[in-house]
């Protein structure tokens, strides 16, 4: 009986395995690294449980830098191969493990598997400052920490089309910038450069009647009246602000930085540290977290000065970046509690360095239809070396020397000679009124958008810039660069209604009317509560709409127009 019981089970084992088999055992993804050094980043990955390629994951000094599939081709490997040219890492003594993902039959991430570094891993290298050009390679050889620990100290925020990169260590400075191209930082990564808030100030509280001349041959407070009787006493003199406040050094107590001179303005700068330094915690974020859509925000508090050794205390930045599709979203703040006001002076808010190399052509538009057509023609100049602005529509003539040109629909950019690598920046705020499109002997651009203000006690600013590491009319899921900016533009209602000669209201019995209606002393424009209506209303040919009760609109009339409520005409 016990025989047959068990020739039974035995029966009965094979029939159930033959109609109810085990599912297959998922496989791990197997690879191998092989070759980590200053230029590439390459090797090969599969998945046995499915034949398409799958992606890496890519760890420098214990940080993920870079995703891609390994769908090359290899003869020995076949389509599974993958190849990374880097930008430079600089100094330090760089650390490499490259992760498979662990994929189903589907070609889909298992949430099951396990991902494995690959054979080979990790490699390290160590190159130095090699690859980096100037002014970036004087940064690595004078800052070799900085590279050291850049991987740790930057946040990475990115999807397939833009990254960009925040330094902590650094006041939180955007010091990275990639188009889909991972090979190229479009920006110039150097403390003094990158984008970063660049505020200056002369103090005004012991007078400012005229301008006043001092040496910059060292750290000496006495003034003079006149260029020449400052020559008289030292090998070189400069002109400092119409101010002798608080903000001059008194060369015991404070000193200077580099070679401006005890009258420099104050100058907070968000990567500078102490004693006109870098390589310190003292420019370190206070605060730094992510924001509820994957952003990261930072506030840094008491900058230091790039033009002395000291902090300016009761000084915030705040700085938070988001992304979109292709474009990164930076929103500034700065606040200021102490007790000084200065004067009026032009401020990089924030300051835009681009990568060598990158100041071929440059790009705008200055046509009098502004956000009429994404597709109009745009003005594009080749420059030489030198110094210049454009002018926005609210630019009030502060400087003596006029404007290059005038751009009308607050956007401006640059590429370099064979157009791969492109910066487009953005700005609606009524605070900036220049868009700069300085072109420096070491062949970099300042694409620097410009406000003058000052502060005082109790000053708070803020201020949104949209950038995109591509050419305005670059075309990614069937829209363009410009036509991103024009959507953009929509969302801000006109932050500048409120300056002279535009009126804001809310009209509450206009159901019916037109924009035909506007009188002609209002010919400039007409906003629908967070959408521009274009073309400008009446001077370009008039647009039809209709006004709804209850809304804000903005009109921006003559100056001499005494503004009468639509609603009574």
């Amino acid at each position: 009986m016990a025989v047959i019981k068990k020739i039974f089970l035995v029966i009965f084992s094979f029939l159930f395995l033959l109609f109810f088999p085990r599912p297959a055992q998922a496989t791990a993804p197997i690879g191998w690294l092989d070759v980590a050094n200053g230029d590439i980043i390459a090797g090969w990955a599969r998945d046995d449980d499915y034949s398409g390629p799958i992606p890496v994951h890519i760890y420098v000094d214990d940080v993920l830098v870079h995703d891609q599939l390994a769908n090359g081709y290899r003869p020995d490997v076949g389509n599974h191969a993958f190849h990374w040219d880097h930008s430079p890492f600089g100094a330090g003594n760089h650390k490499v493990f490259v992760f498979a993902i662990d994929v189903d039959a589907n070609g889909y991430p298992d949430p099951n598997g396990t991902n494995f570094y690959l054979s080979g891993s990790p490699k390290y290298f160590n190159v130095g400052c090699a690859g980096l050009i100037p002014p970036e390679d004087e940064w690595c050889q004078h800052n070799p920490n900085y590279w050291v620990n850049r991987q740790k100290d930057t946040k990475l925020l990115g999807n397939r089309y833009i990254k960009i990169g925040i330094n902590n260590s650094y006041g939180g400075m955007i010091s990275q910038l990639y188009s889909e191209n991972r090979t190229y930082n479009l920006i110039q990564e150097h403390g003094g450069a990158a984008i970063q808030l660049s505020i200056w100030g002369y103090d005004i509280s012991k007078g400012h009647s005229g301008a006043w001349f001092g040496t910059d041959d060292e750290c000496d407070p006495l003034q003079y009246s006149t260029q020449e009787a400052c020559l008289q006493k030292n090998n070189s003199c400069r002109e400092y602000g119409a101010a002798w406040g608080d903000h001059v050094s008194d060369c015991v107590n404070v000193g200077v930085c580099l070679d401006w001179g005890a009258g420099a303005p104050w100058n907070p700068l968000q990567a500078q540290a102490v004693n006109c330094g870098w390589d310190s915690s003292t420019n370190d974020v206070d605060y730094s977290a992510s924001t509820t859509t994957g952003g990261w925000q930072i506030r840094l508090d008491n900058p230091y000065h790039f033009t002395k050794p000291t902090a300016y205390p009761n000084m915030s930045f705040g700085q938070k970046v988001e992304l979109g599709d292709i474009y990164a979203k930076i929103d500034y703040t700065i606040d200021y509690n102490g007790p000084y006001t200065t004067g009026i002076h032009p401020q990089e808010v924030p300051c835009i360095y681009v990568a060598k190399g990158i100041n071929h052509t440059y790009y705008y538009y200055n046509g009098d239809q502004p956000f009429s057509d994404p597709n109009s023609q745009v003005s594009s100049v080749i420059l030489p070396a030198g110094n210049r602005f454009l002018a926005f529509p609210n630019y009030k003539n502060r400087r003596t020397e006029a404007p290059f040109d005038k751009v009308t629909e607050y956007w401006w950019g640059v590429c370099d000679v064979n157009e791969i690598r492109c910066v487009t920046v953005a700005i609606f705020s009524d605070l900036v009124e220049e868009a700069h499109i300085d072109k420096p002997q070491d062949m970099t651009s300042y694409l620097t958008p410009i406000g003058w203000f000052n502060w005082y006690p109790g000053m708070h600013r803020e201020f949104t810039l949209y950038l995109f590491p591509y050419k305005y009319d670059k075309v990614i899921n069937g829209k363009s660069v410009k036509e991103r900016i024009f959507e953009l533009a929509g969302q801000h209602t006109p932050s500048f209604s409120l300056s002279p000669g535009w009126n804001k209201i809310v009209w509450p019995n206009i159901s019916g009317k037109k924009a035909s209606d506007i009188p002609p002393e209002c010919p400039i424009a007409v906003a629908k509560e967070n959408f521009w209506l274009r073309p400008y209303v009446k001077t370009y040919g008039g647009l039809n709409f209709d006004f709804i009760s209850g809304k804000t609109y903005y009109l921006r009339c003559s100056q001499e127009t005494v503004w009468t409520p639509l609603s009574s005409l």
